[in-house]
Order: C-alpha cells, then structure tokens, then sequence
C-alpha cells in the first residue's frame, strides 16, 4: 500500500499530538531528567547536533545552488531546514545541561 507525502505528514502529525497528549508522571520524569543530566547526555546531545548543524551548514553552501539549478529546490529547503531543526536541538540541549 502506497500513502502520500500528505497522508504521511498527517500520520506523523497525529502521532505526535497522542504522544504529547500522554500524562507524564512527575516524580519519574525529574528522576530522568536529573539522570540525564548526571550522566551527560545533554552535552553529547548539544556537541553531535553542532557537529551535524555544521557539516550540513557547509554541504549547504556548497551545493544550495546547484540543488536549485537542477529543480530540486526541495531538497534544498530541507537541507537549511534540518540545520535550523539541529541548531534547536543544540540550544535545547544546552539549556538542559
């Protein structure tokens, strides 16, 4: 069975709203938070997502055009998209540590 990007995104939407909507127990989610925390994880989490901003950043510069002289100004967009979603990430991440 084929689906579509649309249906695709709508399940992906969907998805993401139920598992949001889930009740989250407290007590258990500052246990993991601080585990998390402890164990370093938001540092590994903030350095591989600058890692991966910056590789993609330079693949970026180095290809954005091309990608649309070739019409796949699609791809294009989801390269600078994914280093702006990365770049998220990071501050998150180092907001968490």
């Amino acid at each position: 069975m084929k689906i579509t990007k649309r249906q695709l995104r709508r399940i992906i939407k969907e998805e993401k709203a139920r598992i949001l909507a889930e009740e989250l127990d407290p007590k258990i989610a500052a246990e993991t938070l601080k585990e998390l925390q402890t164990d370093g994880w938001f540092s590994m989490i903030q350095t591989a997502a600058t890692d991966a901003a910056g590789d993609l950043e330079n693949l970026s510069t180095q290809v954005d055009v091309k990608l649309m002289d070739a019409g796949l100004n699609e791809l294009a967009i989801d390269i600078r998209n994914a280093v702006e979603l990365l770049d998220k990430i990071r501050r998150a991440a180092y907001d968490k540590r």
